[in-house]
């Protein structure tokens, strides 16, 4: 999560990011890509998933943090060190904007409790107010940002060495006009409406970004 101004790509050998796929954790038979694939295993493992998941019609917690729980279950058996992530709210920027959050934080609870469990870390994004801000996301609304993922950076980073979280830049209100909801509801809402008629999803046909990284 440190290196989300992309300036060079992290070793593998030390750190492991999962939550790259587009599909949802729940759609997966199996784990998640775990570090064992990786060759030799990083030690340490930063994991967000399910954000996805909170838009789906049968999104329910206890699934998703059963698979989340195989998953890391699985990279503890590899001998990394595995920090959970709960995923960013977008809520404040979405249709049925009270739903995902509502979802959200119920995932994030349920997330705070397997790691207790399990005796690792947890980094709760879920409730960060500044990551509220339209500033941080990307025009679909549903990813952040290079300043976004600088903020998550931040706050991995202030769990792991107990240093505080380091202050964002003050950001003035984001003016929204008429013609950007059109684009937005065009280009963004239509075809989630339409996947969702028909049965498709956003990651149907695509491979992984670094499917020989290793």
């Amino acid at each position: 999560m440190g290196f989300a101004r992309g300036r060079r790509r992290p070793s593998p050998t030390r750190i492991w990011r999962s939550g790259e796929g587009r599909s949802p954790v729940s759609s997966h038979r199996s784990p998640p890509h775990s570090p064992c694939t990786l060759h030799p295993a990083p030690t340490l493992a930063t994991v967000c998933g399910g954000g996805n998941d909170l838009l789906r019609p049968g999104f329910t917690v206890a699934t998703v943090v059963e698979q989340m729980r195989a998953a890391l279950t699985s990279i503890t058996a590899a001998g990394a060190r595995p920090v959970l992530i709960s995923p960013a709210d977008p809520s404040a920027n979405l249709p049925l904007g009270r739903l995902v959050h509502a979802r959200g934080h119920a995932l994030a609870e349920g997330y705070r409790t397997l790691a207790a469990q399990l005796g690792i870390s947890f980094v709760d994004v879920s409730h960060d107010v500044v990551l509220r801000h339209r500033g941080f996301w990307s025009d679909d609304r549903l990813h952040l940002n290079v300043e976004g993922h600088d903020r998550v950076a931040s706050l991995v980073l202030a769990e792991l060495t107990g240093r505080a979280v380091a202050r964002p830049s003050s950001r003035r209100p984001v003016r929204i006009h008429l013609s950007d909801e059109l684009r937005y509801l065009r280009v963004y809402v239509a075809p989630w409406v339409k996947r969702r008629v028909t049965g498709r999803s956003s990651g149907d046909h695509r491979s992984a970004r670094y499917p020989d990284w290793s």
